[in-house]
């Protein structure tokens, strides 16, 4: 549920109902009946007909297909390369931010902490606030305040 795996969607967990208290942990296989075939009356308690009609087009999990993979949508061939990475962080056409990035990029910094910057600049850490809108935790304090908030200085 939290992985893409209907092309032009994010993550299902984003398209549940609202009034929908969902496991984290249950994969699409949870869906699925044991013959192939798609478990619709469930679908259809969890997702609107505008995402069913997306699921619809997709074929449920099977033994027939082979094992899940996964995709590197910036590279043709699936496969993550550096090269791609650098490519699409270069195409989002931030000029502040891609600035920024040459400097971190040419620095002899360890390859997680460039990861952990780029992810700083690009405002995506999570504050336990986030995290718990999007369902990653059940805790909404702040580790270090006690408080409630959804501030990016938060996640640091």
């Amino acid at each position: 549920m939290q992985d893409v795996w209907i092309p032009d969607l994010r993550p299902l967990y984003e398209y549940l109902s609202s009034n929908a208290i969902i496991s984290a942990h249950l994969k699409v296989a949870d869906f699925v009946y044991s013959d192939g075939c798609w478990k619709w009356s469930e679908l259809r308690h969890w997702f609107s007909s505008e995402i069913l009609d997306y699921i619809v087009a997709c074929h449920s999990p099977n033994d027939v297909l082979g094992n899940d993979t996964c995709l590197w949508r910036q590279n043709v061939n699936g496969r993550f390369s550096v090269k791609a990475a650098y490519k699409s962080i270069f195409l989002l056409d931030v000029p502040h931010v891609n600035t920024g990035w040459k400097e971190i990029w040419n620095n002899a910094l360890p390859p997680r902490i460039k990861h952990f910057l780029w992810l700083v600049m690009h405002r995506r850490l999570f504050s336990n606030y986030e995290r718990v809108r999007k369902r990653l935790t059940d805790e909404a304090r702040c580790l270090l305040c006690g408080g409630f908030h959804g501030i990016d200085l938060h996640a640091l």
